[in-house]
């Protein structure tokens, strides 16, 4: 299995509404996250039939037991996107605290970064398509941060984190609310202001 380069949208249970799975499925497409096919289920489930699934056991605040088999948990989905060979979407219910769950698109890393003497470094119009992608999923009014890493990255931190001055995980973007920006420093980014107070975090250093 290769190692992955991850995208986390973070969502709170708080905001949980009984069509977040229909309108995530949408911004999804407008950024470029075409649905090809579900994967790791136990037969081909349509994008409609993974939604409706996923959004009933999040209704359920359901968490897969671990001796229940992977198929009676969330369904994953493959996307096309941007040329990379694979896209997929991974919903993690209370991940990585109670009350909150996200939606994990992973890409193949090497797909995205390369591996220098100094750590890892973008590759420029890869991290071009990232950039794009992040900004038009922070559209997403439900979204309380957008984070990125490698895979030797720890998980995400939360929202409630960094209001208590934690970093979020940018290798090499984030995106976190304006109100919360000043509780961070910011020091090691360059930063941008983005539509529905937002602000996109790039990092100043090419290597991470």
């Amino acid at each position: 299995m290769p190692a992955y380069f991850s995208i986390t949208l973070e969502f709170s249970h708080d905001e949980l509404d009984y069509n977040t799975m229909d309108k995530l499925k949408v911004y999804l497409d407008h950024a470029g996250l075409h649905f090809r096919e579900s994967y790791n289920t136990d037969r081909s489930y349509t994008a409609d039939e993974v939604r409706d699934h996923n959004q009933q056991l999040l209704e359920d605040n359901f968490e897969l037991a671990e001796d229940q088999p992977y198929t009676e948990g969330y369904y994953q989905s493959l996307y096309d996107f941007g040329g990379f060979s694979e896209g997929r979407g991974i919903l993690l219910n209370n991940d990585p605290v109670e009350g909150e769950y996200s939606y994990k698109i992973i890409i193949p890393e090497d797909e995205v970064v390369e591996y220098t003497s100094g750590g890892y470094r973008a590759i420029p119009e890869k991290a071009e398509l990232i950039k794009e992608l992040i900004r038009k999923m922070w559209l997403f009014p439900e979204i309380r941060t957008i984070q990125t890493g490698v895979e030797r990255t720890e998980s995400i931190t939360t929202e409630a984190d960094i209001r208590s001055g934690k970093l979020p995980s940018a290798c090499p973007f984030a995106i976190i609310s304006e109100r919360h920006f000043n509780c961070i420093d910011a020091g090691s980014f360059n930063t941008e202001k983005v539509d529905y107070g937002g602000v996109l975090l790039t990092l100043k250093s090419e290597t991470f």
